[in-house]
């Protein structure tokens, strides 16, 4: 499976995990960009422009929470999914990610395939609500259009 224009932003302070996360990434053929802390993961976000951020929810200093309420609240990275990828199972953990509208929350040890089906399809609907809305407008110029020329006629 290879997929084209998707990067990916990986932010995992345990060097075992992001091996394995990067392994599937490159396994993939996806571009990604790998840190190992939140301070790096805001630099990278805006210099890189990923569509999806892959966050430990647990880190030292600024925790994967802080980070995405950083990467949604900033214009130049608000448009990057944020997935979480946590040990955490926790019930409030988890509603976080449903509150923040995380595109998915992922338990660490989830299969590569899985965690890669989960990217790739966060990935495939963005491509798909972006081309809805070009036809949308499309249709609004169309409508536009003809109702001028039939209010000159």
């Amino acid at each position: 499976m290879i997929v084209n224009k998707l990067k990916v932003l990986v932010v995992e302070d345990s060097p075992i995990e992001m091996l394995i996360i990067t392994t599937a990434l490159d396994s993939a053929k996806i571009d990604y960009v790998a840190v190992s802390n939140s301070a790096d993961a805001m630099e990278a976000a805006i210099t890189h422009k990923p569509g999806i951020a892959l966050l430990d929810m647990n880190m030292p200093g600024i925790d994967g929470r802080e980070l995405c309420e950083l990467l949604q609240t900033n214009p130049l990275t608000s448009h990057i999914k944020v997935v979480f990828l946590t040990a955490s199972e926790s019930v409030d953990d988890i509603l976080y990610g449903v509150n923040v509208h995380a595109a998915a929350y992922c338990i660490k040890g989830i299969s590569a395939h899985e965690l890669l089906n989960h990217i790739i399809s966060i990935d495939f609907a963005t491509g798909l609500r972006a081309e809805v809305n070009q036809f949308q407008q499309f249709n609004k110029h169309l409508v536009n259009k003809y109702e001028k020329i039939c209010s000159i006629h």
